[in-house]
């Protein structure tokens, strides 16, 4: 039966006949050059540097046969030929994240008018390590006594605020130090005294979260539909009066 063809790029190609040459050149005879090494150490029952040595040799043996087939059996593509309307070998493909694209473009509307007007509103929550967007959270100025809310305490303007965590990076303290600094935010840069919340009585997590900051549950819970579902909401407060 005829060997199954291994497709490459010109690029590809001589990335593996580089890597094949600096096995047989270079690291065959560092290697032997160990093991040779450690066999002057006298006793090799117990000698960990002789072990680790043929180990590596093993590694780079079977690496340096895999290439050779790979190569045996390669095939290369006439990048200039490959037809650039289909996914196909020597195509360059970007990948479009529609929901983090959607994401972007939520809050950059949503940055035009909210910061234009109040100088603050809702930032997006990047992990520092991978740039993953993996939520979003800020403040919110809300009328309290506007009928399409489901709670009226105050009878004017209050700030609240609000947050969400993707669910895989939940549990992790992201929240907690998001919710920290932009409740240091609100306490240096806005004139409000009391920050709000409203908190699903059935999430256990956030509740948690609200008293680890310091708010204390004010209100007796309301019912709202929230994706279909009808959820009871208890109203927190955070007194951060500067007096």
């Amino acid at each position: 039966m005829e060997e199954k063809k291994n497709i490459l790029t010109y690029e590809g190609l001589k990335r593996y006949e580089d890597e094949l040459h600096e096995l047989k050149v270079v690291k065959r005879q560092e290697v032997a050059q160990k093991i040779k090494e450690a066999r002057e150490q006298g006793d090799l029952s117990e000698n960990a540097e002789y072990d680790a040595a043929k180990d590596e040799q093993r590694d780079i043996e079977a690496r340096i046969e895999e290439l050779e087939k790979i190569l045996k059996n390669a095939e290369v593509v006439v990048e200039d030929e490959v037809d650039l309307d289909k996914i196909n070998i020597g195509c360059k493909v970007r990948i479009l994240d529609m929901e983090y694209q959607e994401e972007l473009e939520y809050e950059k509307a949503y940055i035009r008018h909210m910061y234009g007007y109040y100088g603050y509103g809702t930032w997006l929550i990047f992990h520092k390590e991978s740039g993953q967007l993996i939520g979003r959270a800020g403040l919110e100025n809300k009328d309290y006594t506007n009928g399409g809310r489901t709670v009226t305490f105050s009878g004017q303007t209050e700030l609240e605020l609000g947050y969400i965590i993707a669910p895989e990076y939940q549990g992790q303290g992201y929240a907690t130090e998001v919710c920290r600094a932009i409740i240091e935010f609100a306490i240096n840069e806005t004139e409000f005294d009391r920050i709000n919340c409203l908190i699903d009585a059935e999430n256990t997590a956030s509740v948690n979260l609200a008293k680890k900051l310091g708010f204390s549950c004010v209100g007796a819970s309301r019912e709202k539909s929230y994706s279909g579902r009808k959820v009871f909401l208890d109203r927190y407060c955070l007194d951060i009066s500067r007096e």
